[in-house]
């Protein structure tokens, strides 16, 4: 969807967090397409997981995770980072209307989703890890 805007009244009413703005040469107006309301994840990378057993005690044991427990599921990685993941997952959120107890906290089965992890599948590959004895 594309909106040009005659004035720069109209322009500072939109508003920029809604809008990303492209000036149009061929009218020498700016031209406002809004920004999808859920943000591709590929743009942020997301992080191998630490370990499967943290996974899914992540999974299991919080209902809702904030910064602490992504650093216990990725490792060390930047605050930038987690913010930038959280945004995703609170988009992902925000569509399927689920809110979060806390305004610091996400969900941690949509966040399971938004970063591809399947936990029936990691508890698969546990089992697995466990009949070979290589689980640690």
């Amino acid at each position: 969807m594309s909106i040009f805007f005659k004035t720069g009244k109209e322009r500072r009413k939109a508003g920029s967090q809604k809008y990303n703005i492209y000036r149009d040469l061929s009218q020498g107006r700016f031209k406002y397409i809004e920004r999808s309301s859920y943000a591709d994840l590929r743009k942020t990378n997301v992080p191998p997981i630490t370990s499967i057993e943290n996974a899914i005690s992540v999974y299991y044991r919080y209902p809702e995770i904030g910064n602490k427990q992504i650093i216990e599921l990725f490792g060390d990685i930047s605050h930038t980072t987690i913010a930038k993941i959280k945004k995703h997952v609170k988009d992902e959120m925000y569509q399927q209307d689920i809110f979060s107890y806390g305004a610091n906290t996400v969900n941690t089965e949509i966040a399971y989703q938004v970063f591809g992890l399947d936990i029936s599948d990691l508890e698969h590959r546990l089992t697995k890890l466990q009949q070979f004895g290589l689980s640690s």
